[in-house]
């Protein structure tokens, strides 16, 4: 072919892409990064095929069910298959006639904070042979610098035998928030990363087609681009969780701090605290480390994430005897009003809580089936809000879903349980609080707590007569229930502790202390001793 003509072909190739209806798109992967830009095509007019090679997903979709949820995008899928526009398939015959292909498939994480590319390296190799000269490429995924050029070369060596081909590669990173996907996708500018005329004249030509504006650069800031920005953002949410939760071991409460401190003044605290994890921000700062090698920064950022669940667990610890409590954690997927739990603090939050031997955990999300699989656990029940706070010892909430600003004001929540929010959803301003309402009402709830706290102390003794009963309020701590004077002290050190009161030793005689009756008076006393004060 002549030079005159390899440039008219090139100008052809590049140029066609601006015409949606005879530009053939092919998407790799129908997850949560593919299928939003796959319908966005269809919906400005491409012809589009869907390369997903999960038999059941593939049947979903066909079926206009999403495998997720993601607000618009499954009238969005109902359409394009009504329309005739999208086509779902596991053949890669389909790439042979596309216009542009885009690489969506996943990158997870490795033992050791260590990007996973096998799923890129199979893409590239299934669709190298098939491809045509001049078929744009476009990388979707989230790679780690270098990763394009390592997918590139993937592609090139697949289709070795064929001394012709040319491939435009381009890297346009997804950059959409869950939940928001289809409004983001019609709203914000795409990054067009490439590293020649060609491969940036036809992505460019078509993004455009879907997004309002495009941004130029090359691949590797592109790269750069995606998780510094993801970076920034999970070391900035770090500081929040360290300092609320420093504050509390400290003896301090971090969000009057922060209203004492901003108030009228120009120069902020940073983010506020809140469960950080998901496929995104938990993922990419290790991308980051991955193959530069500064201080740790962003590493310690990770481990600020990674025990804030314990953290929280050990300032309910020393409010609250969680041995033989309820527990109550309200939101378990990544963030707020989404059904994704992968890389979700929450359900690490679980599992910690399961080691504390708390007597029952009630998972609760609105956004998650009846029946919950959680990582390193199994399937848990899923409750409804309303019955997984009634008389919990101990109330999590864990994500700050949109519905908890309404279910969850103070006067629907237990007398006496202790609320553990990091979020401040319930808009007390403290992370840890306890429901403390004057009158009879407090009191029965604080009875109640009573007895449950006294029988998990007695639980080992397997007491007689049955806890809870008349005749076990009545009954002798030493001589009915077997404990002994050493057991008893210790019984009303860690009352002291669960109701926030001191017991003067000369209110300690033994009637005071002959039964579970005569103890909750006791109790009861001192609590109302400090309300008065």
């Amino acid at each position: 072919m002549l030079r005159a003509d390899i440039r008219t072909e090139e100008h052809r190739l590049s140029s066609h892409l601006t015409d949606c209806v005879t530009t053939r798109v092919v998407v790799v992967g129908a997850g949560r990064v593919g299928l939003p830009i796959a319908l966005a095509f269809c919906a400005a007019g491409c012809p589009v095929a869907i390369l997903e090679t999960e038999p059941r997903r593939v049947q979903s979709l066909r079926r206009g069910a999403l495998p997720f949820q993601e607000i618009g995008l499954e009238e969005q899928l109902q359409t394009a298959l009504a329309s005739g526009a999208l086509t779902i398939s596991a053949d890669t015959a389909l790439v042979s006639e596309a216009d542009a292909i885009i690489v969506t498939v996943g990158t997870p994480l490795l033992p050791g904070l260590e990007a996973d590319l096998s799923h890129v390296r199979r893409a590239a190799e299934s669709i190298g042979p098939r491809l045509q000269s001049h078929t744009l490429v476009v990388w979707r995924s989230t790679l780690p610098p270098g990763g394009t050029r390592m997918a590139a070369e993937w592609l090139r060596r697949s289709s070795r035998g064929r001394p012709d081909i040319s491939i435009a590669n381009a890297y346009c990173p997804e950059r959409l928030a869950e939940g928001r996907a289809v409004m983001e996708l019609g709203s914000l500018p795409q990054v067009i990363g490439a590293d020649d005329r060609e491969a940036m004249e036809q992505a460019t030509s078509l993004f455009n087609m879907v997004s309002p504006k495009t941004a130029a650069t090359s691949i590797i800031n592109a790269e750069l681009g995606k998780i510094f920005s993801n970076a920034a953002r999970y070391a900035e949410f770090a500081i929040g969780n360290h300092l609320a939760l420093s504050a509390d071991e400290l003896g301090g409460d971090y969000h009057e701090i922060r209203r004492v401190f901003t108030d009228d003044y120009p120069r902020g605290m940073g983010a506020l605290p809140g469960f950080t994890g998901g496929p995104c921000l938990r993922k990419d700062f290790a991308l980051v480390g991955e193959r530069s090698f500064g201080p740790d920064l962003l590493t310690a950022a990770w481990r600020v994430h990674e025990t804030t669940p314990a953290r929280l667990i050990g300032g309910m610890r020393r409010r609250q005897r969680l041995e033989g409590a309820r527990v109550a954690i309200l939101g378990l997927s990544f963030k707020a009003d989404v059904d994704d739990l992968r890389d979700s603090l929450s359900t690490r939050l679980f599992r910690e809580l399961e080691r504390e031997f708390v007597d029952e955990i009630r998972a609760s999300d609105p956004y998650q089936p009846e029946t919950i699989t959680i990582e390193g656990v199994g399937e848990v029940r899923n409750w409804s809000t309303r019955d997984a706070i009634v008389d919990a010892d101990v109330v999590i909430v864990a994500v700050n879903h949109s519905s908890y600003h309404r279910e969850l004001y103070h006067d629907r929540l237990e007398n006496g349980s202790l609320i553990v929010d990091i979020w401040n959803v319930t808009g007390k301003g403290k992370l840890f609080w306890r429901e403390d309402r004057r009158g009879e009402t407090s009191m029965t709830a604080s009875s109640e707590r009573f007895a449950h706290v006294l029988r998990s102390l007695l639980r080992p003794m397997e007491s007689t007569p049955p806890s809870g009963t008349p005749e076990w309020w009545e009954a002798d701590l030493v001589w009915d229930l077997g404990m002994d004077s050493l057991a008893v002290m210790e019984m009303i050190s860690d009352l002291e502790v669960e109701f926030d009161i001191a017991i003067d030793d000369e209110s300690i005689t033994r009637e005071a202390i002959r039964s579970p009756s005569s103890l909750w008076a006791l109790v009861r006393s001192h609590i109302q001793d400090c309300r008065i004060d």
